[in-house]
């Protein structure tokens, strides 16, 4: 399983030792299954608020097989105005802890690297501009995906939240700043086989 390496070091929310996989319920459905082991990008460093994170991502070993199929990571991101969609179960206002019970989802795009703070995308952190005005991925929602489609018109990992793309800016005024997952492929299939 693919989340960001913020999610499992650090400061802040951390994830609590389970996961729930293939339900649109926060606390039911799916299949849970407990994380055995985090491997965290060994370049990962955390953003410290005027910086972005940088080599976000971390997999996690689950303690047994799931039946869900994962989703397919796409050969490599869209440009920018690509079509894309962000998930998650993140807070619902800015200034409270309140999560959302039912998965959410939001239209978004591609941007170009302008369009988030100097110094934040670059070849392997996606800048993210939502189609909705105001709204982008809020606290909770770190580590989630970014999916856009494919060849074949199926939905491929793209990127994995990761913070804000610009300093000083609610998580929720956007832009979004993601790990672009493609640019990690060769270190998932390693790391992956190693620990098989």
């Amino acid at each position: 399983m693919l989340t960001a390496a913020h999610c499992v070091r650090g400061d802040g929310l951390v994830l609590d030792g389970i996961v729930r996989i293939g339900s649109e319920e926060r606390k039911s459905g799916g299949t849970v299954r407990a994380i055995e082991r985090t491997v965290v990008h060994p370049g990962f460093v955390s953003g410290d608020g005027t910086a972005p994170n940088k080599n976000d991502i971390a997999l996690l070993r689950l303690d047994r097989p799931v039946d869900e199929q994962p989703v397919r990571i796409a050969d490599r991101a869209g440009r920018p105005g690509t079509p894309t969609r962000i998930l998650g179960f993140g807070t619902t206002l800015d200034t409270e802890l309140r999560f959302a019970e039912r998965l959410r989802e939001l239209e978004t795009r591609t941007g170009a690297a302008g369009e988030c703070a100097p110094g934040y995308a670059d070849r392997t952190r996606l800048c993210t501009i939502s189609r909705v005005p105001r709204a982008m991925a809020r606290f909770g929602d770190s580590g989630g995906p970014q999916l856009q489609k494919g060849r074949h018109g199926r939905w491929e990992l793209v990127g994995a939240t990761s913070g804000p793309g610009a300093p000083g800016v609610d998580c929720s005024a956007g832009p979004g700043l993601y790990a672009d997952v493609p640019a990690y492929a060769d270190w998932i299939r390693r790391t992956v086989r190693r620990d098989a």
